[in-house]
């Protein structure tokens, strides 16, 4: 059977998304790419992607140019797996390989930018537009009209007190010798996250305990328990062996959180630290506050 065959075709990406996610996919100097692969000079440039299976028994890369796509699967047949089965170590070198034989070592050339896409600067760090306190930039592709445009809000300004090293704010700085200094100001929880593995480049410092203002900022986030859950008490097992976790995330220059429970101050514990509660039937209210006075609350249902 012969002839041209009709297939239903069905875009799911602009011509300018896709040109973008092809550039980022093409690019050697990235965390799956085999190490010191990006010094080398004859690598073609394809847009690819690796997968590690769970339990390393299979390894993929895939790839394409404007010429060809290809998919490599690297594992035993018998579904043994191996810690040798990474797809950027075992799948990737093959993906190039094929590439290089079927375009007989020539490029297939690359994909021609698409009107609708541009370039700006953005912030190096967290990739939005960079506000006056950004240190550093990079130029990237974007969509006008349809990339978000909000400035970076990592980077942020902080007012300090040059003789205690205390967080200023309007109501506090009055009449002290004040530096200001450029901090990190990430989200809750990847606040806690980048301080408890060292990530942080420099934490911002504790807010000036003499402060009498309301000091404003994101308040913690409750990690656990879940807010729609509901607890349910299993009979003749001890208390102890039923408590719940409690844990929350908290904005950079926050050290100490405190749990409520009903309006009574339950435990102190750090940002991300977990707190256990031996639960009691009923509805309750879990309230966490840090030192600044924000705070997030949820109703806890135990019977």
């Amino acid at each position: 059977m012969t002839g041209k065959v009709n297939i239903d075709t069905t875009r799911l990406f602009s011509e300018g998304a896709s040109y973008i996610i092809s550039e980022i996919l093409s690019e050697l100097q990235r965390p799956d790419f085999p190490s010191s692969w990006e010094f080398a000079p004859d690598i073609p440039k394809v847009a690819w992607k690796t997968g590690t299976s769970y339990g390393r028994k299979d390894a993929w890369s895939v790839g394409y140019n404007p010429d060809y796509t290809v998919g490599v699967w690297t594992g035993n047949f018998s579904g043994e797996s191996s810690p040798d089965l990474v797809g950027a170590e075992a799948s990737a070198p093959l993906l190039f390989e094929i590439f290089e034989a079927i375009g007989n070592g020539q490029s297939a050339g690359w994909f021609s930018q698409p009107e609708d896409v541009a370039t700006r600067s953005v912030c190096a760090l967290s990739g939005q537009p960079p506000n006056s306190d950004c240190p550093v930039t990079v130029t990237e592709l974007y969509l006008p009209g349809v990339s978000p445009v909000a400035p970076c809000t990592i980077h942020k300004m902080i007012l300090v007190d040059s003789t205690s090293g205390y967080r200023l704010c309007r109501f506090c700085s009055a009449g002290k010798k004040v530096i200001e200094r450029v901090y990190e100001d990430w989200p809750p929880k990847l606040a806690t996250y980048f301080a408890q593995s060292g990530k942080l480049a420099m934490a911002i410092p504790e807010h000036n305990p003499d402060c009498t203002g309301t000091y404003a900022g994101e308040g913690p986030v409750i990690v656990s328990p879940n807010d729609d859950a509901v607890y349910v008490l299993r009979a003749h097992i001890p208390s102890s062996d039923q408590e719940i976790a409690l844990e929350a995330s908290a904005a950079a220059g926050a050290h100490e959180l405190f749990w409520f429970i009903d309006g009574e101050l339950f435990k102190r514990a750090k940002p991300g630290e977990k707190v256990f509660y031996a639960p009691e039937a009923g509805i309750h209210k879990l309230t966490c506050s840090d030192e600044e006075g924000r705070s997030s609350s949820l109703t806890l249902r135990v019977e």
